[in-house]
Formats: C-alpha cells, structure tokens, sequence
C-alpha cells in the first residue's frame, strides 16, 4: 500500500473525529442535550452505510484507489460544510416541542441527521475499501485510522477555543478539500491556484453563513426584553455567551451556557458590600444559618459569574475557595467583567480554581464552615459522557460524603435545586442523598441535620428553587428563629417545608420530606421508593443520573401531576429518545447489514457460513463502546476536568489500539491473546472502579501524574484490544466480500451499543458495562472459533 494512501486514511480520521465532537457542541447550543445525541448517532450510522454501499455497488469497488480517496474526501468536506449550513438555519426556526403539531419541524429534525450522517458515510466508504484493497494490510490501514482518530480528539481540543467552531468547519473543510486539488490528475499548476482561489472564497462566504442560534424554546435566551450579545466563546465542553439589556443597564448580566442554562454576573461595588446588602436573598442563608455567622472558610462549588462568592465575601469570609469548570466563565470573571463584578476574584482571600468542585473537594486538605452549591447544572449534551442523559458526579452519594467529610464541627452545606410543589423530586432526592449519607457516616439521627427551605411563596413561579441545608451539628431552634427575623426585618417569605422541629409536631402538614424521615425512622424507606411517582432513590458514582427521576413508564405516559417547563426538557423526553434510538438504530443496522448480506446469499448461496464471523464483528463493536464509555466515565473524576478526561482518555485508547493492530504477526495465537486481553482489561478496570483509594491516592497529585497514571492504565488496554478487529480482517482474505458488510455490522453495532450502554448504565450502573464487555469479547471469541471450522482457515 502506497504512504500517500495510509496518510490520506490519517487525514480523514483526524477530520471524522474533529467533526464529531464539534457537531456535539454545536447541536446543544441549537438544540436540547438529549435531542443531540438523537441526531448524532443516527449521523454516525453513516459510517456502516458506507460499507454498505461499497458492498452492494460493483462501480464502488472497481473504482481506482486514488480516485476513490478524491470521492470521499471531497464528499466529506463539501457535506459537512454544506449540512451544518443548512442545519444551522432550520433549527433556529424550530420549536422541538411542538414537533407534535409542527411536520416543519418535524421534516427539520429528519432532514437535520439525514445531513449530518453523509460525510461519515464518506469516511466509512473509504476506510471500508481500503479494507476491501488491501486485507492483508488491515494492521497499518486500522493504525492510521485509530491514531488519526486520536489526533483528531487532540486537534479538536487544541483548537475550539481559539477558533470558534464556524471557523473550525471552514478549517476542516479546506482541509479534506485541499488533497484533492493537489492530486486531481491532468491538472496544470495554473488550474490549481485557480481552483485554491475558488476553495477560499467558498471558505470564507461558508463562514459568515455559518448562525448557530439556539431553538425558540430555550427560554433563558430570550429573557432580556431586548437582548444584546456582548461577548461569545466556544469551548471543549460548551459555548459561552454574555447577554445584557441592550437598552438600560439592568444591575446584572447573564452568562449563557450553550444558549439557556444561566449564572448570573451582578454589577457591585465591593467596598461598599455588606451583609445588609440584598443581591439575591438564598445565597444568604448558609452564613445566617452558621453559628459563627462570620465564615472562617467558605467553598463555592460552581462559582459561575460570581453571586456565591460575593455572598461569602460581604459576610467576611476569611477564605474562599471558588471551583469552576468552564475555562470561558473563568476568564470573563478574571479578565473582561472582572470589573464589572467589583474584582471579587482578584481579592486575596479568593482563590478560583479551574477544576471539577468534586475532584477539588478530594483533592484539598482544608476543613470548610460552608460549602455552596446553587443550582449547579447545565442542560447541556456531554462530548465525555454518557450519549443521551446528563450525569452529575455533584449530586451522588459518594459526593455528598466527599463534602461531609470537608466540613469543620460548625459547618453546613448548602445545596439549591428545581423544587416541585405538588410533587417534589430533584430537592427531594437531595434530602434523601444526605439523609443516607448521614447513616452512612454514623449520625444516629439524621433528620436533626436536615432543614428544608423553598422560595415559591416570595416569587410564586412555575418550579421555585428549594434549598437543602445538612449541618456537622443537629440544627437547633435558635437558628430558625435568626433566619425567621432577619427575613421579617425584610418583609420576605420563604417556606419552611422540612425541620427536624416541624418533625416532631404532631399535627404539622405532612411534605414527603417529613414522610421520607418517618419512613426511614421506622425502616421502610424501600415501601416509600416504590409508592412515590417519581424514581427519587439516592444515585451513586455508578449511576450518576441524579436528574433522572421519571421511570421508564414515563415514556409512554403524563407525569403525575402538572408538568412544568423543565419537565417538558428532563423528563418523559430523554426516556423517550432512549427507546426511540434503540428502536431506529437497531432497525436501520438492520438494514444496512441485512440488504447486502440479501444480496451476496443470492449470489454465492453458501452465506450461512459466514454468520459467526459477522456476529464476532458486532460483539467486537458492542465491546470496544463498552470499555471506551467506561473509562471516560471513570476518568472525569480521577482528572478533575472532562476536557481532561477526554483528551486523554479517547486518544490513549485509540492511539493504544491502533498500535496494537499494528503489532499483530501472522502467526499469532489467538486464544492466548484473548485471555491476555481478558485479563488486561479486568486488571485495569479494577483499579480504576473497585480500588477508590487508589484514585485518592493520586487525586493528590498534580495533573501530570495523573495524565501519565491514566495512559499507563488504558494504552495496555487499548493495545490488547485492537489486536482482534484486524486480526480477523486478515483471515477473510479468501473472502473480500464479506469484508465490507464487516465493517457496517461494526460499525452500525458500535452505536447501537453507545445506546445500549446508557440503558445499561441507568438500569444497573456504569459497572455493568464491565461485565457485558467481558461477554461480549467471550462471544465473539466463540463465534469466531465456529467460523474458522466451518471455513477450515488456518489461525
């Protein structure tokens, strides 16, 4: 095989997988998190088209080898430029709520991943013929795919921030462009520099016609009666905007997250803040709450635009310590609005690190009289993470633990979110998250350092926000009766829904929260599970699944009582989306395996034979998923950053992989080799999931060490696991015709299986992806032993 071949197939697998992640970022700026992935992944079955259609078309697979590259890197480029102006412009006008009553919309949404899927059915045609060409090479073409996938992880990382993910597309298409003007054959250098004009002009007029503008439901971006977009960024993880009343200065300005969760930025004057100053009444309670009420040190998890850490200043905290996770918002606070916010982060008792506020919470030695979380959560669609649901690794029991553990004898946590009156869920499932942390951690009556407030009787809203308070020491009635007349002094309401005071009143109304206390007071918390409506259990860091707490019933049917504006986003809709997709994924698999498998049984009519060897080439796709959404999974703690987690762990898999492939000899025993991986693979994600004290032990270590102990764990894995898909590749030398339905059974199965996962990580935890991984390469060993007797081949 020719170098220029291997390194177009690099090229291209750099620019798929750059394309991927960025299609990720820019669908949750235009769309909500699960309908994302919904586009995506069908997108992605544009891979196993591609083998499909090599499969089926004689013209394709006759094709000249050069002119093929040419085909598919200019379909590739031209696709994905073309789709996402296109995409870019129907879902500004859409309303996915309303897909029910819209066939706009509707056709919208079909036309939307119908679009996004052509240039990875490019990618997959080619990396498929090179398959088909050269199977006795399948171990260099699968290394310079999988290492140009990993660059492109890399590339994509290096580059969002500082170009925009407009001028990132117009980047990736002159690049798979730019080959085919310098390889096109008969082409003189005048022709050239004539067409490379003509590629730059479309490049430029493609970035100013690329708007991203998120769809009419996102409430938050159309808040200000005349909004003004004052500054915007794209990162790795989201798209920041800053947004202002364009005319009169409000006191305030909005920080957007992928164009509708917010955090406010509040326009002060620091040297004139004190505890008498009103800037939003609940960031207050913490302090009023404390028994010191002056803070020796306070930990604002997810600071945003600083609210919560200009509270703990104008109450006198000695110390704060701020955790933010967007590289954006850090800068806007430091750098441009820094002012504007009256320098709160630049004082020397603030410190702001950028960092996960889990991971940071493990990593520091320090004891805290307050810790803060308000409202920490974006509604935004994860590119390291699960591929449907947002998962919080803020909200789990280990965490609540984790701060616990953090908090000094006076000291008291404050977490704040969505409370429901009629039928109370993500507060509710807080409560219960502490009040089995607490037993967990020895306190004997854990309803005595639980407290409860809500704000729906000051603003009267759809969803108010409920505050949960867990104190180091039971809560004592004095504290209630200083909260109680610093908010009268005010002339301001709150409700008391749960005190461990109220608890022991007789006659007091009855919330769930005072329900959930007597419940597990009398041993019954599991009777309570089942009778509520909701799925209110504590989640952990194997389910991390804290905002889904509909049932899968929910699907198909209302919620209980009236659904509110976030229930229409998180709840019957992600369940949903789930069955849809495995529906749709599966059916269309399906079809993109089943119609050539149709057509060379009629043609050789000995297909049968070759079943086994398809099964194994599924399995194989259903496990790589598996362990890839595993170790990303665990890795975003461990390094205390998904940007991190990602641009470690997908490279170190993919690169480990292909060199893996790359290694393969052509006697090679095979049965020895799986056990190897088997064993590999069980050793590695028993460190990294079962062993928590190890993860402990280097969360105390700077990044490097922890980048460099995470490479160490999955490139080994990495490199045992890319051995078999190759491997087999070179077997069915006698039988090219099976290999292009190989490729699209793999492919297709390995976005099923990022499906399946997510099912299988809500339902029994992200370990469970460990074993159905382990059976799935079991299988497929099996399958593969069956073919190789039915054929006779030697291994």
């Amino acid at each position: 095989m020719a170098k220029k071949n291997l390194i177009c197939i690099f090229l291209i697998s750099v620019l798929t997988l750059a394309l991927q992640l960025l299609e990720t970022r820019i669908l949750s700026v235009l769309y909500w998190h699960h309908l994302v992935y919904f586009v995506v992944t069908l997108g992605l079955l544009g891979m196993a088209a591609g083998g499909t259609a090599l499969s089926v078309s004689k013209k394709l697979k006759e094709m000249d080898g050069p002119d093929l590259f040419r085909l598919c890197l200019a379909g590739f480029s031209i696709s994905e430029l073309s789709g996402m102006l296109i995409v870019g412009g129907l879902s500004s006008a859409n309303d996915f709520f309303a897909s029910s009553q819209s066939f706009f919309t509707l056709f919208g949404l079909a036309t939307s991943y119908v679009l996004i899927m052509i240039p990875y059915f490019f990618f997959g045609l080619l990396i498929s013929g090179e398959f088909f060409r050269h199977p006795g090479q399948s171990g260099q073409i699968y290394l310079f795919n999988l290492t140009g996938s990993a660059a492109g992880c890399l590339l994509y990382v290096l580059l969002i921030r500082p170009l925009g993910a407009e001028l990132f597309l117009v980047l990736i298409f002159a690049a798979g462009l730019l080959p085919v003007i310098l390889t096109a054959p008969g082409w003189g250098l005048p022709s050239r520099a004539a067409v490379a004009v003509i590629l730059l002009a479309v490049s430029w007029t493609g970035y100013h016609g690329l708007r991203f503008l998120p769809e009419r439901n996102k409430q938050y971006w159309t808040l200000f009666e005349n909004s003004a977009v004052e500054f915007s960024e794209w990162n790795a993880i989201s798209r920041i905007d800053v947004l202002s009343n364009r005319d009169r200065d409000e006191g305030y300005k909005r920080i957007l997250i992928d164009g509708d969760a917010q955090t406010p930025m509040l326009h002060v004057d620091l040297a004139a803040l004190t505890p008498d100053s009103l800037l939003y009444v609940p960031r207050d309670f913490v302090y009023l709450l404390n028994r010191r009420r002056i803070p020796e040190k306070a930990l604002i998890i997810g600071s945003g635009g600083g609210s919560d850490v200009l509270a703990a200043y104008k109450y006198g905290a000695k110390e704060i310590d701020a955790a933010e996770i967007n590289p954006s918002i850090v800068k806007l606070v430091t750098g441009y609005y820094s002012s504007y916010i009256g320098g709160v982060f630049k004082q020397k008792n603030v410190n702001l690190h950028l960092e996960d506020g889990r991971s940071f919470v493990r990593r520091t030695g320090k004891k805290y009289d307050a810790i803060v979380l308000f409202g920490v959560d974006s509604l935004a669609a994860l590119s390291s993470g699960a591929y449907i649901l947002m998962e919080s690794y803020l909200y789990t029991l280990q965490a609540f633990s984790d701060y616990w553990s953090k908090l000094d004898e006076d000291g008291i946590i404050q977490i704040s979110r969505w409370f429901y009156r009629d039928v109370p869920r993500e507060t509710l499932r807080a409560f219960i998250t502490a009040y089995r942390m607490l037993l967990l951690n020895g306190v004997k009556d854990p309803s005595a350092h639980l407290l409860v407030l809500s704000d729906s009787a000051l603003w009267q809203r759809d969803q108010p926000f409920g505050y949960l308070f867990i104190s180091k020491r039971p809560f004592e009635l004095e504290q209630l009766r200083r909260l109680g007349d610093w908010l009268q002094a005010r002339r301001l309401t709150f409700d008391l829904i749960y005190s461990p005071f109220s608890l022991k009143e007789e006659h007091a109304p009855s919330s769930p929260f005072d329900q959930f206390a007597r419940a597990a007071a009398e041993g019954r918390e599991e009777s309570f599970y089942r009778d509520y409506p909701f799925n209110v259990k504590p989640v952990t860091d194997d389910d991390p699944f804290f905002f889904q707490y509909g049932r899968w019933s929910h699907a198909f049917k209302p919620y209980p009582d009236r659904p509110g504006y976030f229930d229409s986003i998180q709840g019957r809709w992600p369940f949903l989306v789930l069955l849809m997709l495995v529906f749709q994924t599966v059916v269309l698999t399906a079809f993109l395996v089943g119609w050539p498998c149709w057509k060379l049984s009629r043609k050789t009519g000995n297909f049968r034979t070759h079943i086994p060897i398809l099964a194994y080439f599924s399995l194989l796709g259903i496990g790589f998923m598996f362990v890839e959404m595993f170790f990303i999974q665990k890795c975003v703690l461990f390094l205390g950053h998904p940007i991190y987690s990602m641009a470690v762990t997908i490279p170190a898999l993919l690169a480990g992989a292909g060199l893996g492939s790359f290694a393969l000899k052509r006697k090679w025993n095979n049965a020895g080799a799986w056990l190897v991986i088997l064993g590999a693979w069980s050793l590695a994600s028993w460190i990294i999931a079962m062993r928590p004290e190890t993860a402990q032990f280097l969360l105390q270590h700077a990044i490097p060490l922890r980048i460099a102990a995470v490479c160490a764990l999955i490139f080994p894995v990495g490199a045992l696991l890319g051995m078999p898909f190759p491997f087999a590749i070179k077997k069915l030398i006698g039988f090219t015709e099976i290999i292009p339905i190989a490729w699209a059974v793999n492919g297709g199965m390995s976005v099923v299986s990022s499906v399946l996962a997510v099912v299988l990580a809500m339902t029994f935890g992200f370990q469970s992806l460990v074993l159905s991984a382990l059976a799935a390469y079991f299988l497929a060993f099996v399958f593969f032993r069956i073919w190789v007797r039915r054929t006779a081949i030697k291994t």
